[in-house]
Formats: structure tokens, C-alpha cells, sequence
């Protein structure tokens, strides 16, 4: 049965599926619709240490998950950022930054 891995990059939260102590790169690069040239890091949270999570490159590049990974909010950062579209809320937010400034 699969299981629910949470992921934030900034302020966004992705949930994915999985079913095992692993989640490939490319299932995180297409949750936060990174380029698949993105370098990614994933980490967590223990004892107010952050810990990254341990690669593993076959078959398939991925993150191996610690014990207890079900209750984790795991962190991600990247060289690049999400190439999706600007939301209105990213515009209302320039437009108002904008008229305030001067």
C-alpha cells in the first residue's frame, strides 16, 4: 500500500505516493516542475539538525528515506527554480509592491 511522502520547496507543499523508502529524483523534479538538469538535495529535520538524505543512483537515481519517514516533513532545495507560470497572485503581489514604492 503507498504511502504519503510531504515535500517543501519555499513555502510550497507537494504530496507524492510511495510505496517504499525511496522516492527517484525525477517523481521530485516533476512535483515541483524542475528542469531535469536541476541539481536537488532532499533533507529533514532531527533534533534541530538538518539532515540530507542519502543517495542512491541505481537503478534509477533517487533519495533513500530515513526509518519513520511517513511522519517527516522532508525539505528540498535546487540550483534552478520551478519553471511553472507566474500566478495572479505573484502579479497582484509585483503591482502592489510596485504602487507602494514610489
Amino acid at each position: 500500500m503507498d504511502q504519503v511522502i510531504r515535500i517543501k520547496m519555499f513555502e510550497e507543499e507537494k504530496k507524492a505516493a510511495t510505496s517504499r523508502n525511496m522516492i527517484t529524483k525525477s517523481t521530485i523534479r516533476g512535483l515541483f516542475l524542475l528542469p531535469d538538469e536541476a541539481i536537488i538535495q532532499l533533507s529533514y529535520m532531527l533534533n534541530g539538525e538538518k539532515i540530507g538524505c542519502k543517495n542512491r543512483n541505481t537503478p534509477k537515481p533517487c533519495f533513500l528515506l530515513p526509518d519513520g519517514w511517513k511522519n517527516i516533513q522532508f525539505l528540498l532545495e535546487s540550483n534552478k527554480v520551478s519553471s511553472r507560470p507566474a500566478s495572479s497572485m505573484d502579479i497582484q503581489g509585483l503591482i502592489l509592491s510596485n504602487i507602494f514604492k514610489g
